[in-house]
C-alpha cells in the first residue's frame, strides 16, 4: 500500500483537530495500530527527531517498519556538530544500526546554508548511505522555490498537496523530479486535519476570507465525504511514491484505510484551490483562537 503513517501524533499532542481533546499515541495504543499496519502492509512511518517520544515509541518496532527521521537545521547559527549530534541521536534513540531514511526537516534553512556548510551536511548523510546506515536522503520542503534548489541531492522529496493548496501540482516540476527519478511523498493531505473541524470552528481559526473552504464543506457535509475527496484529489494524481495519511488514534485511521480502498472518481477540484498562505499554511495558523 503507498501509505505512510504520519508519526507526528506518535507520543505527542499534534493536528488542530486534536486541539481540544489532545489524544497522542502511546506505546500501549501503538502496539495495537501496528498490529493493524501489518495486517494492512503499511510498513512505512514518517517521524523526526523533534517530535518527542515518537521515535523512542517506534524503536520498538524498529526491525519491521521502515522509518523515516527528520532533523532540523533550525534558523539559528549552523554548527555542523549539532547536526552530527542529531544523527546520533536518531540512531541511539531507536537503537539501531540502520535507518532507511535520514531527511532534512526545514529545507528552507538549509538552503540558506553557505556552500562549505550544506557540503558538510551532505557529505555526512551520503557518508551514511555509502556505509548502509541510511537508505534515502530526503528533503521536506514548504515552497516550491526550496525544492528546486535541493533537486540534486534528493533521494526522496517530501512537501505539502491538498485539495486547497495545490502549489506543488505543476507539470513541468513533477517532470524535474521524475526525471532525476525522486521519490515523491505527498504530505498534509487533510491540510493537518482542518477537514475533520466543525466549518464554524474553522471561522474562529481564520481571520481572512475562507470561502473556498465554506463551499467545500456544503459540498461534502459529512466528514467521510470530505475524507474521500481529499484522497480522492490526491490519488488521481499519478507522480507521487507514497502519502502520508495522519489521524488521532486507531479508529480514525481504520476509517480513512477503509475509505481509501474505493474507488477513485474523476472529478475537476480547481474551484477550491486557495493561494492565500495564511490559510493553507498550518505553521501561520493563530491556534490560540482554538482554545
Amino acid at each position: 500500500m503507498n501509505i505512510i503513517v504520519g508519526g507526528a501524533q506518535i507520543g505527542q499532542v499534534y493536528g488542530i483537530s486534536n486541539h481540544k481533546y489532545k489524544k497522542k499515541i502511546d506505546h500501549f495504543q501503538f502496539k495495537k495500530i501496528f498490529t493493524y499496519l501489518k495486517k494492512n502492509k503499511i510498513y512505512y512511518v514518517d517521524s523526526a527527531l523533534n517530535y518527542k517520544n515518537s521515535l523512542k515509541i517506534l524503536s520498538k518496532y524498529k526491525s519491521e517498519l521502515k522509518i523515516i527521521a527528520k532533523i532540523n537545521i533550525g534558523n539559528k547559527k549552523f554548527f555542523i556538530e549539532d547536526f552530527l549530534n542529531d544523527l546520533k541521536k536518531c540512531f541511539n534513540i531507536l537503537n539501531s544500526k540502520k535507518i532507511y531514511c535520514i531527511m532534512v526537516h526545514d529545507t528552507d534553512n538549509f538552503n540558506k546554508l553557505s556552500k562549505i556548510e550544506k557540503k558538510n551536511v551532505l557529505e555526512l548523510l551520503n557518508n551514511l548511505k555509502k556505509k548502509r546506515k541510511i537508505t534515502k536522503i530526503g528533503f521536506s520542503v514548504y515552497h516550491t522555490k526550496d525544492l528546486i534548489r535541493v533537486i540534486n541531492f534528493a533521494d526522496i522529496v517530501q512537501f505539502p498537496l491538498n485539495i486547497f493548496d495545490q502549489r506543488f501540482d505543476k507539470i513541468k516540476l513533477i517532470k524535474k523530479l521524475k526525471m532525476k527519478n525522486i521519490k515523491i511523498h505527498l504530505r498534509s493531505i487533510f491540510l493537518q486535519g482542518l477537514i475533520f473541524l466543525s466549518y464554524n470552528k474553522i471561522i474562529k481559526l481564520f481571520k481572512v476570507d475562507q470561502k473556498k473552504i465554506k463551499i467545500f464543506f456544503e459540498k461534502y457535509k459529512y466528514k467521510e465525504d470530505r475524507i474521500f475527496h481529499c484522497l480522492n484529489f490526491i490519488k488521481t494524481r499519478n507522480f507521487y511514491s507514497q502519502m502520508i495519511i495522519g489521524f488521532n488514534d486507531l479508529n480514525e485511521l481504520k476509517q480513512i484505510i477503509k475509505i481509501n480502498k474505493k474507488k477513485t472518481i474523476k472529478t475537476n477540484y480547481n474551484k477550491f484551490k486557495i493561494n492565500n498562505k495564511k490559510i493553507i499554511l498550518p505553521y501561520l495558523w493563530k491556534k490560540k483562537s482554538m482554545i
